[in-house]
């Protein structure tokens, strides 16, 4: 009876191993902040701040936390092999243009604006 219980039980191990998806041979997913330069499908094309782009798998299986769109700036733990273990928006993209656009704008002195 025990070796039966323990053949079950290696079986319901292999059945989960062989279910659960691959992401290579190591589960440690790093983590990056990167701007969204195109979205085609589960592919996301991004840059990081020193303009390196690379791509990131997303999909089903991807934890999402916000609307994804081309221009957001997001963060993404991401495992060996690119595919997206947890992505998540920090700051849209009208929200990065906005700032571009004041900071594009002249400013006025303090003397200008008491006036």
């Amino acid at each position: 009876m025990k070796r039966s219980c323990t053949l079950i039980a290696l079986a319901v191990t292999l059945v989960a191993t062989a279910a659960a998806p691959c992401y290579g041979a190591s589960r440690d997913a790093r983590h990056f902040t990167v701007d969204i330069v195109a979205i085609n499908g589960e592919e996301f094309v991004v840059k990081d701040e020193s303009g390196t782009q690379g791509t990131i798998h997303v999909s089903a299986d991807t934890e999402k936390y916000g609307q994804f769109k081309p221009g957001d700036r997001i963060e993404a733990w991401v495992f060996p092999n690119g595919h997206a273990k947890t992505i998540l928006v920090t700051r849209s993209a009208s929200v990065i243009q906005e700032d571009q656009l004041q900071s594009q704008a002249p400013q006025e002195s303090p003397q200008q604006a008491q006036r």
